[in-house]
């Protein structure tokens, strides 16, 4: 497939007429589903595309795991505070506490906090390297690769992962991608995706590179805003495609698994943020003033 230009939006009757089963589980479908989330873009402003039938327990069961995922897609590593990724990810902390307690709390915890100087250009900024690796961190943004997997799947092969299928991902936030990674995982990935409607795309904030057959495996390497990236092999034939592997922290799920893949978590108390950042895939950095 090639890069996605001028799709008309779809209703949500047309949405739901195309399938009867849940893409996540398989369940009777009652509600349309965005894969990638609207939240995910600036301002809400999202390209139509890759919109999709869902039950109820996968569609509002797994919405705090979008909301990870949007919040942390906007840490970028050399953001200003005034940046609008910043503004956006400190205005979603309300919601954040609210759907997905005690994330914040894990996050920002002093025990995972770093003050560090780096060198930037020639300029020594005061960070905070923030180490991202609690469970409920890992625990969201594991349900939303795993979405993720499965929407991109039923997008190529026009069809849901099977019951038997399976699909295995793992993410990186910003500098945690090395870039030859990147280019070995891009040279076995011909195919360019986004969202595109009409002049309005969703570059800078939804890319993909994939490899398909349009039948039985999807693999691809994900980026959102250059800062959350999600690579993953999803297929109806696991054993065919020696699925899982070993790696250090991927996460194998089956349709109708997600759902049961959300922290079970209790309220948290109000925190204040200090500020929101990047860094690699085990750590963020939050900008702070120049030293």
């Amino acid at each position: 497939m090639s890069q996605k230009l001028g799709k008309r939006s779809r209703s949500r009757a047309e949405v739901m007429s195309r399938d009867g089963e849940c893409i996540y589980c398989g369940q009777p479908t009652t509600h349309q589903e965005h894969m990638p989330p609207i939240g995910m873009f600036r301002k809400r402003d999202r390209a139509s595309g890759m919109e999709f039938a869902t039950c109820a327990a996968c569609n509002n069961g797994t919405s705090a795991a979008d909301l990870v995922a949007s919040f942390m897609a906007r840490i970028d590593a050399n953001g200003a505070l005034g940046d609008w990724r910043f503004q956006e990810a400190f205005a979603q902390r309300n919601m954040l506490m609210e759907l997905a307690p005690g994330f914040l709390a894990e996050l920002l915890s002093p025990a995972r906090v770093e003050p560090v100087l780096l060198n930037t250009n020639g300029v020594l900024t005061r960070q905070a390297m923030i180490k991202a690796d609690g469970p409920l961190t890992k625990a969201y943004l594991d349900v939303f690769s795993a979405k993720l997997g499965m929407a991109l799947y039923r997008e190529h092969t026009d069809s849901r992962l099977p019951d038997h299928g399976g699909v295995q991902a793992w993410w990186y936030l910003n500098f945690g991608l090395a870039i030859k990674d990147v280019e070995q995982m891009l040279s076995i990935m011909p195919l360019a995706g986004r969202l595109a409607q009409g002049r309005k795309t969703s570059d800078g904030q939804f890319n993909y590179r994939c490899n398909t057959d349009n039948k039985s495996i999807v693999v691809a390497l994900v980026s959102f805003h250059d800062n959350l990236h999600v690579s993953f092999a999803a297929t109806s034939d696991p054993q065919f495609y020696n699925l899982p592997f070993e790696h250090p922290r991927a996460r194998f799920t089956k349709p109708g698994q997600i759902a049961g893949m959300m922290p079970k978590v209790t309220p948290s108390q109000l925190i204040m943020l200090p500020g929101l950042g990047g860094a690699p895939y085990t750590s963020l950095r939050i900008p702070a003033r120049r030293a």
